[in-house]
């Protein structure tokens, strides 16, 4: 059981691997020699991944895990970073392997996971114009989501995001809750014949906005909006504020 904490310009020329466990911090690698059915996945530590480098340089773009050994097979040096989740799929880093519920991007084009939709939103909420966007379906087991501030698109990418407040004994419980003057937009952006969902079978409602200088806009001018909402009472609660609706079907 073995840690290695080199600098990233710290070399290992040919990792011979046939079983234990070695987990990289650090370092570069030149060549790897894997037996009885070691993968490049098992030398990373949680929410590390490989990126090609060049000796003397900083750190490159990241490699896929599903990239690393042709990476490795066409002469490049991989070096070991914390990873920023920069893709993920079905709710996989396709980096690090580590479980990715929504994807942020900014403004300017930089893209970070995070590991649950409310640590994402809490991101974009600093973030003006940022895009959160779900990886796969998420089933939000915690209180609601409060958004106080901060304007950006909550995109639901084809998937289901749903929620149960009543399992909280909270049977007036809501999902996400506009509580300040933020501005957030729904969106399926998805090319599919599928609708995106959010469902509440249980929860009082799903969307609420409770501040007089908040906005929720659902869906966008003249695109599909395959939208698709379901709560026990109330799929939009307009406590406050205001709310735009351009598609969707709504149920109650």
């Amino acid at each position: 059981d073995v840690t290695f904490n080199g600098a990233t310009a710290t070399s290992c020329l040919q990792l011979e691997a046939y079983g234990g466990s070695l987990k990289f911090n650090g370092g570069n690698i030149r060549a790897f020699n894997l037996n009885n059915g070691i993968t490049c996945k098992d030398f990373l530590p949680e929410n590390y991944c490989y990126y090609y480098y060049s000796i003397g340089s900083d750190l490159s773009r990241p490699i896929k895990l599903a990239d690393v050994t042709n990476a490795i097979n066409a002469g490049n040096y991989v070096a070991v970073g914390a990873c920023e989740h920069q893709s993920a799929a079905d709710g996989t880093c396709e980096y690090c392997g580590a479980s990715i519920q929504a994807l942020v991007t900014t403004a300017n084009n930089k893209t970070t996971g995070y590991a649950t939709l409310e640590e994402a939103i809490n991101a974009a909420k600093e973030n003006s114009g940022s895009t959160v966007k779900l990886t796969g379906n998420v089933n939000h087991t915690g209180s609601s989501i409060e958004i106080e501030k901060g304007t950006f698109t909550i995109d639901l990418n084809g998937q289901t995001l749903s929620y149960d407040g009543l399992n909280l004994g909270m049977i007036t419980n809501t999902l996400i809750n506009l509580t300040g003057p933020a501005d957030v937009t729904i969106i399926n952006s998805a090319e599919t014949t599928a609708y995106a969902k959010i469902i509440g079978e249980d929860t009082h409602s799903m969307l609420k906005v409770s501040n007089e200088n908040a906005k929720l806009t659902i869906g966008q001018k003249d695109a599909a909006n395959k939208l698709n909402f379901r709560a026990n009472t109330n799929d939009i609660w307009a406590y406050s504020g205001s709310v735009v609706i351009y598609g969707g079907t709504f149920y109650s």
